[in-house]
């Protein structure tokens, strides 16, 4: 599959979901999409050492300053029960993210399922961990 047939499944998927893909565009395979105010949604078409990926990022809080230690010990204790998901940090946020090599068999059903995914993580731990309570 080429970076062209993957942009074509990701803007059919957003389509599908109601959402104009040319509104979202950032850039050629980027797309910023939000659920609300609290789920924004990142995704990404791109190519690398030959090979093309689709991913999707999702910020969803900062890493708390108040025992960061503690915080990302949770992270990985949360991180065995995402499916097809996974935390990530960059920079001090905490995003989920979803990340694949297409080889031909992704389908925009399947790029549907993976933001719908990625948005109800998010909203499940910004909820889980509203206001840096971090605890539960």
């Amino acid at each position: 599959m080429n970076l062209q047939d993957l942009i074509i499944k990701i803007e059919i998927a957003i389509s599908k979901l109601g959402i104009n893909p040319g509104q979202a565009k950032q850039a050629e395979g980027q797309y910023n999409i939000s659920k609300d105010q609290k789920v924004q949604i990142y995704v990404d078409a791109f190519e690398e050492n030959g090979s093309v990926f689709f991913q999707i990022l999702s910020p969803f809080m900062n890493i708390p300053s108040n025992n960061p230690t503690d915080f990302l010990k949770k992270l990985l204790s949360e991180n065995h029960g995402l499916v097809e998901a996974s935390f990530a940090i960059i920079d001090n946020s905490v995003y989920i993210k979803h990340t694949v090599e297409e080889k031909g068999q992704l389908t925009e059903d399947a790029v549907i399922v993976s933001l719908q995914r990625i948005a109800y993580y998010t909203e499940l731990f910004s909820e889980k961990w509203d206001s840096g309570n971090t605890e539960s």
